[in-house]
Parts: C-alpha cells; structure tokens; sequence
C-alpha cells in the first residue's frame, strides 16, 4: 500500500539537500580599483565602419596604457595599442587603434561571426554591467572582421560561447596596423537601473609574437575571464535599454526524404521567441512553437568507456543568461555532475527531437540576488506524455566576490514517472591570501526524490562534495571530493557516475627558463580516484604524471606517464561481442601529445596514447590538422583510431571528421562538416549556409544529408533534409 503525499516532490528533495549541509557563510576582502576610467558621453555617435577617422574620436576616453602578460609580465607593449571609450543613450562605443611596426605580419584570416580566433590577432574585452565581479559579457573581433560573443558567469568557471549578441562591428587592416570600431546597444545588455559604474577590461593578442598585453591587472594569476580582476569604467548611467521589447517572428520551410521507405514530407512551421525587459536587471524570454534548425550538430565521439558522454548544449533560447543557472564548481571542464542540464529537454534518450510546444524564462538579478526560473511544456513523444519542465536557480552575492545559492528542478522528460531535486551551494573567492595569491572554495549539496514509471515508490538519493582551487601562476593546485548516492537521479540534470566517492587533485608547477626556446615548462602531478560507497573498494584510479613544454614559436609537447586501476563488478560490452568479465585490472600507459602553433597555414596537433587496456593493450592516435591556404578559406579534419586488443578479442575503431569554411564575408558564411565513424557505419554531412542581412535579421540554409552502410558494406543515401529559416529582430 503506498503512503500519502503530504508534501510536493520538490519540497521533499529541498528538505533533504538542508539537512546534509548547513551554510557557513563568510565574505571576501574587497578589491582595489586601480584601473578606472569616465566615459564621456557624446551628442554625435561615431560612423561604425572600422576607420578610426580624425577628429571622430577626439572627446573620448583613451587607454593607450597596456601592458604584457605574456611574455613579459608587466613589461611594456612591443606594439603600442589605444583604445577610445564613448557613451550615449543608446550605445557604448568601442575603438580599437592596433598599431603595428609589421602590417604585413597581422594575422587576419578568419572572417565569419563566431569564428575560432585562436589562429589571428584579436582583441578580447569584458563587460559587467552589473559590477558584482563574477559575471560579465564577453565581446571580441579580429582583423578579418570576424566578431564572436560569449555569457561568462562565476568568475570564468562558466564560459558560454554560443550565445550570440546583437551588436555592430567592423575592422580593417591599413597601412599603421589594424583598426576596428564597435557598438554595442544598451537593449542588447541588462543593465542595473542607475548604476553608473562598469566592470571592464580587455586584452590584445599579437599573434605572430604570441604576445598578450591587458589593461587591468596584467598579472598571469588574473586571466581576462576572472571578472574579479577587471578595471571599471564610471560614466554609464546614461545609457537606457528602451522599453526592453525584442520580438523575434520566424518561419522554417523544411523537406525530408527517407530513401530507405521512399517518404517524403515538408513543412512550413512559423514560431515566434519574445523577450521583454521588466525592469533594466529582470528579463522574460516566451517561446511558441520553438524551433532550432540552425543549431550545429554535435561531434561525434567514440565512447571506449562505461559512462555517459558529455555533450553541450548549443541552443540559443536556452543558452541566454544560461550562466544564472550555473552551480557550484561545475563548468565544462568539470561536468561530472550538473543539477540542470538543458539538453534533456527536447532531446529524447535516442537523440531525437522532442516538439517544444511553449517555454519561458525569467533571469536576471534583484540588488544582490541573481535569479532563474525556466518552465518549458514538451509535445508526447514515443508513449511519453506531454510534459511540464521546470528550473530554478536564486543565488545571493556576498562581498566581492562570494556567492550563495539554491537550485531546484522537476519534471522527468524521458519517461512518465515523476522526479524532482534540490541543492545549495556556496563560493568563497578571494585575491588575496597570503596578500597577493588567488584561492577558491566551493561547497555544495544536492538531493533528489524519484518516482519511477508504474510505481508509487519514492527514492531519494544524494551528492555533495567541495573543490578547493590555488589557481596561481608558477603554482596551480586544487583537490576536490565528490559523494554520489546510488539512488542519485537529476531527471533534469547530468551526472556521469553513482554510487562512488570521487577523490582528486590537482598540482602543476611553471617555471619560466630566462633564456632559450622554451617560454614555460609545466610539471604536472594529476591523482584520481573512485571508491565504491557501498564496500569501501577501488572502481577506478590513475595518477597522470607529464612534463610539458611551451616554445616561444607556440608549439608545445607534453610527454607522460599514467598508470591506473579499474574494477568491473559486472560484464562490461565494450564492444558488439565483445565482453570485458568482472575483475580488477592494472593499466600502465604512456602517452605523447604534439601540437603546432595555429598561427601557420598549416597547423596540427597529434596525440598518441598506449599501453596496458584491461587485459589486453591499445593504441589510441588522434590527428588534428587545419589548412588556411586564404583569408576566409580554412579545411579541418580530425582522424582518431583506437587499436584494441583483449583475451577477449580485438577490434579497431575509426572516427574521421572534416570540416570546409567559406567565408564570403563577415555576414555570409558556408560551412559544412562530414563525420564518418566505423561503430554507427554512417556517414553525417551537415552544410550550413548564413547570411546575415543585420544584427538579428539572419536567413539560415541547412542541408542534412545522412549515409549507411547496407549488407555489402557499401555506403547508401538513406535520409536527406533541406530546411530554410528566416528570421527577424523587431526591438521597442
């Protein structure tokens, strides 16, 4: 006989996460501000097209002060840089004077928006709106005129680069260097009502010299994306965000043909995405009949191992403000564990799209409080009911740089059962232990309450944990513990392993050679392990061991050594019919990692890893290699094999990739990538042409095209799709 609910589900997650962990809350010791700037306000915006003409600039505020980073720790700029600074109602004006001794050695061969800049000179800058030094926006272009934008939040731990921004950007290379200009509106950022001042700060990337100068706190331990550790621009009250109404109508015209059953069908689906601002800090997104046909597609992986694979999210609707959502210590290097991970909604368990019938978002931030509400109803889907998602996240800032929060979510999207979890946490940062030294504490819990399918069974299940972070120049060290219950089920979320206790951590030491061709070496001592909560035993452990070097010329090679241990206490299918028995099993493997500097054409990066594997042996190699034989041309491809051999019996895997972009120009890109593995026996080929008419007026093409093996082992077309999406930015 089931017992009576007195309580809802999510109440009773919250309960539990309380009563594992109480709050200890302390605040960190404010920063200096030593690098200020007031921005003057004009009557006449300067002309956006990456000519810094006479006089244009002349009421601005000028930085013109930037010193290295690397190589040179504080050591002037070998190339001057300034950097003009207007403000009107509207807009914040940005200009960029990239002088150089050496035109002709700019690097400026990417173009499209969003490109991977690595390879050119860039300037990179930082915003926060709101001074809490923990959450910023994030803008850069190049030479080529590429401009890319990212959402960072939780001082760098949480970097999102798919977000994309409305804002305008040119660039050009002349005769002096390398000029651009840009405008970024006050609609396209939240803004808190009657702040005057800014978080700021930038860097220059001279790529051939693998030179970095920064503005506020050139300092290694303080890299760009700790928001902590930006100067601050006064001036900006001005600026106001309008009646904060975007209206977003778009329309999708899309075909499909199955040429396994000779179907075919089209569609024309209108949706529309509406954001309103309800006060200059508090933003609601709606979104009808939602649609995502100009997302990327994943990369394929081929995954040798007993747990899920991390995959991010890439959608634009939830990737908004998505860093309001961010919990505890976990950013994409640390996906262990994430309490909301949106990718579970709308994607079935098979990858399959789930009809998103209506969602909306509330984000933003209340005085010190940063709040996140999502609520998203999903179609039924393969005997899945329709369905009522919901997230929230509220987290208080403390001091400078010191956070509390709290996240829930319920909702089970995959199945017809119920499933709700709860959580707290707690972020201690401070800049200056020992005086000058960066240090960092993390401490959360979670828990959650699961009713599965059928049943009127409750299980509750657990996680908590802490990782402390010395996140230093010559000495970087962290150690970190994770406990995850057996019953721990984030329907909503992410979590690659249950039923351990992960212990691990983390040292590297950098010394600095003053002579030679060799910039840094990194000694690099990385131990790991995951003990079974139910027995106490050893499931898995290694201890990477390498040495790395980095040259003047950014080539780098890092040599190593890792042995490790792993515990199967049931059979393990590695692969079709091939079955790994229970046991333990000690590896001993080395590995040999080559990367060439992307500042060439021709760049790669080689990775060859072997040894012990189970009972038996493999090799793994990875090739990376990219060709830019012109400015807006660029072919990468990616090989990776696996060469497994067991008592069991043996087997190859292959994965191959290429990737080919055109870039007609900074508003028209076609890009097209191929993937073939030999697991699936398929081939993928997405090509994807977009043109961008304005800021938030984009036409996308998207060609699927999909090929299998058939009985013979030859490839056949088996299903195709053209989709076309228009769509429009309307702004009050």
């Amino acid at each position: 006989m089931s017992r009576p609910r007195t309580k809802p589900l999510f109440l009773r997650a919250a309960q539990r996460a309380a009563a594992m962990w109480l709050l200890l809350v302390a605040t960190a010791v404010p920063a200096a501000g030593e690098w200020h700037l007031a921005v003057p306000s004009t009557a006449q915006p300067p002309r956006i097209d990456g000519r810094i003409d006479p006089g244009e600039w002349s009421t601005a505020a000028v930085i013109d002060d930037l010193r290295q980073v690397e190589p040179g720790e504080g050591e002037p700029a070998s190339e001057p840089t300034s950097i003009y600074l207007l403000v009107d109602q509207d807009h914040l004006y940005i200009a960029l004077d990239c002088l150089d001794s050496n035109p002709e050695g700019i690097l400026d061969g990417q173009v499209n928006r969003d490109a991977e800049l690595d390879p050119d000179d860039r300037v990179e800058i930082v915003i926060d709106t709101f001074h809490d030094r923990r959450n910023a926006y994030f803008f850069q272009i190049g030479p080529g005129g590429s401009k890319g934008d990212a959402l960072i939040a939780s001082n760098g731990a949480f970097f999102n680069k798919d977000w994309d921004g409305i804002w305008h950007g040119k660039a050009l290379v002349h005769e002096r260097g390398w000029s651009a200009e840009l405008a970024i509106p006050a609609k396209t950022l939240a803004l808190q009502p009657g702040l005057d001042t800014w978080g700021f700060n930038l860097k220059r990337h001279i790529k051939r010299k693998n030179e970095e100068v920064q503005w506020a706190y050139p300092e290694r331990r303080n890299r760009l994306f700790e928001i902590a550790s930006s100067g601050t621009l006064s001036g900006l009250a001005v600026l106001a965000p309008g009646r904060g109404l975007d209206v977003v109508p778009y329309a999708v015209i899309s075909g499909r043909r199955d040429r396994r059953t000779d179907d075919e069908t089209s569609d024309i689906e209108p949706g529309v995405d509406v954001r309103y601002r309800w006060t200059e800090s508090l933003t609601s997104t709606f979104t009808i009949n939602t649609d995502f046909a100009q997302t990327e597609v994943d990369d394929r992986v081929v995954n040798l191992s007993r747990f899920p694979v991390f995959l991010p999210e890439k959608r634009d609707f939830f990737l908004e403000d998505g860093g309001i959502f961010a919990f505890g210590p976990f950013g994409r290097r640390r996906n262990q564990i994430l309490p909301f991970f949106s990718r579970r909604i709308g994607l079935s368990a098979e990858g399959e799209a789930v009809p998103i019938i209506a969602g909306v978002k509330l984000t933003g931030r209340l005085g010190r409080f940063n709040l996140g509400l999502l609520d998203v109803v999903t179609d039924e889907l393969a005997g899945v009911e329709k369905k009522n998602l919901l997230a929230g996240r509220v987290a208080v800032n403390l001091g400078t740089e010191s956070q509390a929060g709290f996240v829930f979510t319920a909702g089970d999207p995959a199945t017809n059962g119920d499933n709700a979890l709860a959580g707290v946490d707690f972020t201690w940062r401070t800049r200056s232990l020992y005086g000058d030294r960066n240090f960092r504490l993390d401490l959360f819990a979670l828990a959650t309450a699961d009713e599965p399918e059928d049943t009127d069974e409750e299980i509750g299940g657990h996680t908590f944990g802490f990782l402390a972070q010395y996140p230093n120049d010559r000495i970087e060290a962290e150690l970190g513990f994770i406990e995850v219950s057996d019953d721990f089920a984030p329907d909503l979320g992410f979590v690659r392993r249950r039923g351990e206790r992960r212990f691990h951590g983390e040292i590297e030491f950098r010394p600095r050679p003053a002579t030679g061709p060799v910039r840094r070496y990194t000694f690099r001592l990385r131990p790991e392990a995951f003990v079974s909560i139910d027995d106490g035993e050893l499931e898995s452990g290694e201890i990477r061991t390498s040495v790395e070097a980095l040259f003047h010329s950014g080539d780098e090679i890092e040599i190593g050594w890792l042995p490790a241990e792993e515990r199967l206490v049931e059979p393990f299918e590695i692969d079709e019919g091939t079955v790994i028995l229970p046991g333990s099993y000690r590896f001993d493997r080395w590995f040999v990692e080559l990367e060439l500097s992307d500042k060439r054409p021709l760049s790669a990066a080689i990775e060859v890893e072997g040894g012990d594997f189970f009972d038996g042996r493999n090799t793994e190699i990875e090739i990376e290699a990219a060709f830019r034989p012109a400015r807006g041309l660029a072919f990468e491809a990616q090989w990776e094999r696996n060469d497994v051999k067991l008592s069991v019996g043996s087997f190859t895997t292959h994965l191959a990739s290429l990737r080919v972009t055109v870039d007609f120009g900074p508003e028209l890109s076609w890009v097209t990538l191929g993937q073939w593995d030999d697991v699936s026996e398929s081939v993928g080929i997405n090509s994807r042409l977009r043109w961008i008419l304005e800021p938030g007026r984009d036409l996308f093409f998207v060609l699927d095209h999909f090929l299998e093996e058939d009985q013979d082992g030859d490839l056949r077309a088996a299903e195709s799709a053209l989709t076309a999406k228009a769509l429009y930015t309307f702004r009050f």
